[in-house]
């Protein structure tokens, strides 16, 4: 970093001289040509006072990038317009000039020069970059909505993560799961177009449909339950057009009722694909090592199909407290209770059929099935997939009750038939045999220790994805709604494989322990407090402590009244529905720490 002083005088206040005349005192400047050009700087000049040089008039150039070139020799002219830092002309007379330079580097993350650059350590998700890796990529996005709304997996094998809501920036991503965990996994994510996010995706392979926004958004809008920012809508992610409504974004399909299920079908390929879904060979030539062979059905291809279960009627239920919209939620009274199949390239809807409170859907081993919460309990029912999308009632098989639910958010189907099951509440992912038996509870207790962390224990799983690894075994995909929010794969006996930890912002703070350093707390999804163990040679996360029911209004230093000590971390338990207060507090403030 240099400093120089240079004395420049103003005549007259340019503000009193018209548009034409305005053209500002120039400034010169020499910056160094020592070593081998092109070389980089971030220039800040700024006008003191005559008699003052530590009093600032007027910052006019402010990190300007300069870079020095043979041809340039160092020399740059800078224009001052004679206004203060209030844009109020000064009066006429002999100023000062101080400034400083300093070297800028181009940072990979960004690709443009700065002189601070943040050296990547790291974070607790494993597809954050890998320690001092700048050129890794980088999941972007000003995440509103914590966590994942949803996973599907093609069948080409690679899986599609859909985050609830990364504002401005890429959703879903696509990634190569047959890649150790990592940053290399990620293929590219899509244009969110606006749309933020959401809670339902699904691939056949070759598009990538979901609907939007997610309901995740009580926080934001002091309202209990489930509220839309706006009404929700089916759109293809490469952005193309699918149906003519226009809501966020152009061409889309605005739907009646709440959705709880997609999946999508590809009847030239002669294989079903939902957000849960099992690779089929078409050939018996396929080199693809442990995928069954089936014949595709050559006779009746049709378009690429989706199919959509949607329940409550959407309603508007109140206003937003801050901008004005409308916010949507399902009616608990009027129902949609519908299948329908559309159009997987233009939205068009081929068929629709009555169901009963339809909770989750998959297309698997060419068939559809259909979770319904029905007079008593949820129970399961399938059909063949039609290749012409013209559902036929009378193709259903009778509904396979599932017994021990309690609030079930997502179904999987393997290849053996069995049904796979993610239960909220239960805190469990079920595995029921195909005629409905209860075989297998994955998880190793039905809930977190206050205080500790069991990597084999779910935390309010929501959605589930299946795929066969590189060696043909079928591995099913987890993602959890609280905590950490990863996503984990298991076998399909309830065997933890691995996961990729935590999938949040750090948008409600973060603090390191100063008498511990090595302890990181951050926010959990689902009211949650977490504590990491980071290590700083290695960019090691490793999550110890899950804290339940702390709901605060953001972390904040130092400690403030109303604040609970937990191992020297203070949060304050709020009231759901409370409207959040931030005396002395920001929303992204840090964590309170007695240090």
């Amino acid at each position: 970093m240099m400093l120089f002083l240079i004395t420049v005088l103003l005549l007259t206040p340019l503000a009193a001289f018209g548009e034409e005349v305005n053209r500002g005192v120039p400034i010169p400047i020499q910056l160094p040509v020592d070593g081998v050009p092109p070389k980089t700087y971030r220039v800040t000049l700024a006008i003191t006072a005559p008699d003052n040089p530590d009093w600032i008039v007027s910052t006019f150039v402010s990190g300007a990038v300069r870079t020095v070139t043979a041809e340039n020799q160092g020399r740059f002219t800078e224009t001052w317009d004679g206004l203060d830092d209030n844009f109020m002309p000064v009066p006429p007379g002999g100023y000062g000039v101080k400034g400083i330079f300093m070297p800028a580097e181009i940072w990979a993350p960004d690709g443009k020069p700065h002189t601070l650059r943040p050296k990547i350590l790291s974070g607790p998700s494993n597809l954050s970059p890998r320690h001092g890796r700048g050129e890794d990529k980088l999941i972007t996005g000003d995440q509103v909505a914590p966590g994942l709304g949803d996973v599907a997996v093609g069948p080409d094998g690679v899986a599609v993560f859909y985050w609830k809501f990364l504002e401005n920036a890429l959703n879903p991503y696509r990634l190569d799961l047959s890649q150790p965990l990592g940053p290399e996994q990620l293929l590219g994510g899509f244009g969110s177009g606006g749309t933020g996010g959401g809670d339902y995706v699904t691939t056949d392979g070759q598009a990538v449909r979901a609907v939007a926004p997610t309901d995740a958004v009580a926080l934001q809008t002091q309202m209990n339950g489930s509220v839309f920012l706006y009404p929700p809508f089916l759109y293809r992610a490469d952005q193309k057009p699918f149906g003519s409504d226009h809501m966020i974004r152009r061409n889309v399909t605005l739907t009646k009722g709440r959705v709880t299920g997609l999946a999508a079908y590809r009847p030239d390929k002669g294989v079903g694909v939902g957000r849960v879904s099992r690779p089929v060979a078409t050939s018996p030539a396929d080199p693809r090592s442990g995928l069954e062979t089936r014949p595709t059905n050559a006779n009746k291809k049709g378009p690429a199909l989706l199919f959509v279960a949607e329940r409550g009627k959407l309603e508007i239920v109140g206003k937003h407290p801050h901008v004005k919209l409308d916010l949507y939620g399902e009616s608990p009274d009027e129902r949609v209770n519908v299948l329908r199949v559309l159009n997987g390239n233009t939205a068009e809807e081929i068929s629709r059929m009555p169901v009963v409170e339809p909770t989750a859907l998959v297309a698997a081993n060419q068939r559809l099935h259909l979770l319904e919460k029905r007079e008593d309990g949820w129970a399961v029912r399938s059909a063949p997939l039609p290749p012409d999308g013209n559902l036929d009632p009378a193709a259903w098989s009778k509904p396979v009750s599932l017994p021990g639910l309690k609030d079930p958010r997502d179904l999987a189907v393997d290849s053996a038939g069995r049904f796979f099951v993610a239960d909220s509440e239960v805190n469990r992912v079920l595995r029921f045999s195909p005629a409905g038996e209860l075989d297998v509870a994955f998880g190793a207790a039905d809930a977190q220790r206050e205080g500790h962390y069991d990597p084999e224990t779910l935390l309010q799983p929501i959605r589930l994805a299946l795929r066969r690894d590189e060696v043909g075994r079928e591995c099913l995909l987890v993602v959890e709604d609280a905590g950490p929010c990863r996503v984990a794969e298991w076998t399909t006996d309830g065997q933890l494989l691995r996961d990729w930890g935590y999938s949040l912002s750090g948008n409600g703070g973060f603090a390191v322990d100063p008498k511990s350093p090595q302890d990181v707390y951050l926010f959990g999804g689902c009211d949650t407090f977490l504590r990491y163990r980071v290590n700083y040679d290695t960019a090691d996360w490793q999550l110890q402590a899950v804290w339940h029911r702390t709901r605060t209004d953001g972390l904040t230093y130092p400690e403030i009244d109303g604040l609970r000590e937990s191992r020297r971390v203070f949060h304050r338990r709020r009231p759901r529905g409370e409207r959040p207060s931030l005396p002395a507090m920001g929303q992204n403030d840090a964590v309170a720490l007695r240090g």
